[in-house]
């Protein structure tokens, strides 16, 4: 294992002869232990199944990447803290170019950006990382704050009030009365 897969817990390196030798869709299946190391890394109670289709397309140096991520994991309930089952189903669209042609693109006063130039990514030694790309893709598909349908119930019985019930400023006014002293 190298140093960069133990920093990731997931990784597919890919050469771009690899890519161009390679015919049909790729699949690539997260194993136990790498699974684990993402549940971690991400802050996830588990990751049940990470699986991704991929169809590889070379076009000079480049590599353009489509296909389909699909996840069984757990995240918590930002409310309840009690876990809360979730399934994943992302589009994959990404296109890889040597680092230094992105450095070049940066380096210019005005850039358009076009459709190619959306989800670019950078590579070095001509090789990619498909683990570090699928783990990236699943990180950003995450719910941010996962709530359980019963979300709204706990907090209403921990007195905690809605934003429509306190109004625009109920969270101050309650701050405000917990800060002010109470006179005897």
């Amino acid at each position: 294992m190298t140093e960069h897969q133990d920093a990731i817990g997931f990784s597919r390196a890919l050469t771009l002869a690899q890519a161009r030798a390679h015919k049909g869709a790729m699949t690539i299946t997260a194993d136990e232990g790498e699974r684990a190391a993402i549940a971690s890394r991400f802050d996830l109670l588990a990751v049940n199944r990470l699986d991704a289709t991929l169809h590889l397309a070379v076009d000079g140096d480049a590599l353009a990447i489509t296909g389909t991520l699909t996840a069984d994991l757990v995240q918590r309930c930002v409310a309840t803290d009690e876990p809360l089952p979730a399934k994943i189903s992302e589009a994959i669209d990404v296109r890889y170019v040597p680092a230094d042609r992105l450095e070049a693109a940066e380096a210019e006063a005005e850039v358009e950006l076009g459709r190619e130039d959306l989800d670019l990514i950078g590579y070095t030694a001509g090789r990619v990382d498909l683990g570090q790309m699928i783990a990236d893709t699943l990180y950003l598909a995450l719910d941010p704050f996962p709530r359980r349908p019963d979300a709204d119930a706990f907090l209403a019985k921990q007195g905690v009030k809605s934003e429509g019930e306190a109004g625009a400023f109920g969270a101050l006014a309650a701050l405000r009365d917990k800060l002010t002293p109470k006179s005897e």
